[in-house]
């Protein structure tokens, strides 16, 4: 399904160091992306699909840091536009990325992590 998305490099996507898996992406969507609104108290994304993975793939180069309560691992990046709303409803041009220890990607949302 990775292959379908119009972007470039796509086998930067299936990398074993930092990926995101078919599963995850369709999480993010169903949870994070304005046009389904079965999450309503979720922080959403207001950007094209295509431009979400682009900031989840370009999120690898910021600093991590120990999620909390987890053993996983959050990057926060500022994406210079607005990319969509927080839970409370202000406008964010953060992205955070949620990531396991062997470097998949869990999730992502807009916004930093509470």
């Amino acid at each position: 399904m990775l292959y379908q998305l119009p972007l470039d490099c796509k086998s930067k996507l299936l990398r074993k160091s930092y990926y995101l898996s078919v599963s995850s992406l369709a999480h993010i969507l169903e949870k994070h992306y304005y046009k389904i609104s079965r999450h309503p108290g979720c922080g959403k994304f207001i950007i094209s699909i295509p431009e979400i993975v682009h900031f989840i793939r370009e999120a690898f180069h910021a600093e991590t840091s120990p999620a909390c309560s987890s053993s996983n691992f959050q990057r926060s990046m500022d994406t210079g536009a607005v990319i969509g709303y927080t839970r409370e409803g202000a406008d964010t041009t953060i992205i955070t990325v949620i990531t396991n220890p062997g470097g998949g990607v869990v999730t992502a949302f807009p916004g930093e992590a509470g």
